[in-house]
């Protein structure tokens, strides 16, 4: 009994077995005959820009993509779906509509197009036309600007302005790209508690993100001259500019303090005479007391931060 029973278990399952490879030839000659036949996808092709000319370049990137409904086959379709595929479009055949737009119209080019394709219909672009930006490619030099924090030790500051070297750079590009660009900065730094002379090469902030600009250098040195300073005063006479020489002008007070920045150095130098601190005798004399501003019309080049006190003097005008 139990020998019949598992020769009809056997029987049972062969023909289970012949039943599914049966049923999945079956589901495989509809999947393939369905694959066979055409559909209407909505697809995505990449694009190519052949013979820019010579003397011009895209002022603005350009579209990669543009959409597009095909005709095709279910395996043309898997295609396009496991890789995009490109069509090549022809800047001359672009035309001109003003300053640096050019236009071109596919769904008026299908046929010149669809050459590019085989065994796929486009049916229609959905993008009616595509533009490009074309212009001039120059070449602008563009100064460079230091953004370094610097932190003194007290008492230290720079004797003179930071030198950058270098203190510009050429850049090549687009003309509408250029144009924009008025400085390059350096990168973020900070030198702290600063007491002699230093030298630091910084890299400079480019716009690297657009690949159609090329740089003539990436980085800039950042030296400063540096000393210790000491701040000092003198009292300095008032000079009269323009006075008349049958006018009598009495000025109070007769002098004025100086007071200013300088380094330990040049100190010694300071006298006074490397000041002279002037005011302008008055086009308008019919009151006979105001007040006039002082004005520095003499100092030495290396002292800094000076100022003087008082800043005007009052006159008295005798006859």
């Amino acid at each position: 009994m139990k020998a019949k029973h598992n020769k009809a278990t056997l029987k049972i399952n062969r023909k289970i077995k012949v039943f599914s490879i049966f049923l999945l030839l079956s589901a495989l000659f509809w999947f393939f005959s369905a694959l066979s036949d055409k559909y209407t996808y909505l697809t995505e092709f990449s694009i190519a820009y052949k013979n820019v000319p010579f003397n011009l370049t895209f002022q603005e990137t350009p579209s990669t993509k543009i959409e597009a409904q095909i005709y095709a086959t279910g395996f043309k379709i898997i295609g396009h779906k496991l890789k995009t595929k490109s069509i090549n479009f022809d800047v001359s055949d672009f035309k001109f509509k003003d300053k640096n737009t050019y236009y071109y119209l596919p769904n008026k080019q299908l046929p010149l197009l669809q050459k590019q394709l085989h065994e796929t219909e486009i049916t229609r672009f959905n993008n009616d036309s595509l533009l490009i930006y074309l212009g001039n490619l120059i070449t602008k030099k563009i100064p460079i600007k230091s953004t370094i924090k610097l932190d003194f030790k007290s008492g230290y500051k720079l004797t003179e302005s930071l030198h950058i070297n270098p203190d510009s750079i050429l850049i090549k590009g687009p003309e509408k790209i250029i144009d924009s660009i008025e400085h390059i900065f350096t990168m973020d730094d900070e030198i702290i508690l600063i007491d002699k002379n230093f030298s630091k090469t910084v890299d400079l902030k480019l716009p690297i993100l657009n690949k159609a600009l090329s740089f003539e250098t990436k980085q800039a040195t950042i030296t400063g001259n540096v000393a210790k300073f000491t701040q000092g005063q003198i009292e300095v006479p008032i000079n009269i500019i323009g006075l008349p020489q049958n006018i009598q002008m009495e000025l109070y007070p007769k002098t004025t303090k100086v007071i200013y920045q300088v380094t330990f150095e040049n100190y010694q130098k300071i006298t006074e005479k490397s000041f002279t601190i002037s005011c302008n005798f008055p086009t308008d004399t019919s009151d006979k007391k105001i007040v006039l501003p002082l004005i520095i019309t003499q100092k030495p080049d290396f002292i800094t931060d000076y100022s003087i006190q008082p800043k005007e003097v009052t006159y008295l005008l005798k006859k």
